[in-house]
């Protein structure tokens, strides 16, 4: 397995990445499978396979985050899979806890709000928790 780290260039505009996954792709056709722990650039791996001529389950994907692309590549079948960070909890967690505090004196609380797993076989289901900001 090969790793590719993220250049501060692209760290900085994501969309970069299209043309060094690009020829990435085109140097390994044999490649299976890309992952990525960066958000923007989950977003533009559709554009990325595109680009490489690659069809909808020519290369297993995943990443984390649930942008607008995002959802519409998991749609699409591009997107094998991508982590979402529940962001509701994230926000009405530290909501609750200040309100514990200041009733209850309760001291700062470590909560793991848990990940999702989005996958074009429930995409359906959870792209309207996404557009209500549930998910």
């Amino acid at each position: 397995m090969e790793k590719l780290d993220v250049s501060n260039e692209v760290d900085t505009e994501a969309s970069l990445a299209i043309p060094i996954l690009t020829a990435y792709l085109a140097a390994h056709p044999d490649l299976k499978a890309i992952g990525t722990q960066h958000g923007n650039i989950t977003a533009n791996l559709m554009k990325v396979l595109e680009a490489a001529g690659k069809k909808s389950g020519d290369v297993i994907t995943g990443g984390i985050d649930l942008s607008p692309a995002t959802i519409e590549g998991i749609q699409k079948g591009y997107i094998s899979a991508s982590f979402d960070q529940v962001l509701y909890l994230q926000g009405y967690f530290p909501v609750l806890q200040i309100w514990l505090t200041k009733n209850y004196l309760i001291p700062g609380l470590h909560i793991n709000t848990g990940v999702g797993t989005v996958t074009p076989q429930n995409i359906n289901e959870i792209a309207p928790l996404i557009e209500k900001g549930i998910r």
